[in-house]
């Protein structure tokens, strides 16, 4: 198995589908690439991703992903073939296995999270 992982910003807002009975998502993720020639980083062509989630992720990802959204990506590449006018080509799509939102566009501070001790603590005494 091979595993990828890459953030970038959603070109569209996601599309959906459903294939034997179990939804699919498919988003097009823009991963913007820097090198650097001499003393100064440029930007080069951005790698497109295209991405399917499927079940629950896919189900979420429709609720939850507009365009313009940064969002980090993991999952498995795989090639599926799709027809081109009259041909049949081969196309490189990532299978999310997650799917998260980047906190570099983060308008408002997280919440804070409780201290993990006294979320056991609580979680003992419920069981007690």
């Amino acid at each position: 198995m091979n595993q990828v992982a890459f953030s970038g910003r959603v070109g569209q807002d996601p599309t959906s589908n459903t294939v034997d009975d179990q939804p699919v998502a498919y988003l097009t993720v823009y991963e913007n690439r820097r090198t650097r020639r001499g003393n100064e980083w440029v930007n080069d062509s951005p790698n497109v991703w295209r991405v399917e989630a499927h079940g629950e992720l896919a189900e979420l990802a429709i609720a939850n992903i507009t365009k313009g959204n940064i969002i980090v990506v993991t999952g498995e590449a795989a090639t599926v073939t799709v027809a081109r006018g009259t041909k049949m080509e081969p196309l490189l799509v990532i299978r999310a296995k997650d799917i998260g939102f980047s906190l570099r566009q983060a308008q408002a501070a997280p919440e804070q999270a409780p201290p993990l001790l006294s979320s056991i603590a609580r979680i003992r005494q419920a069981k007690a």
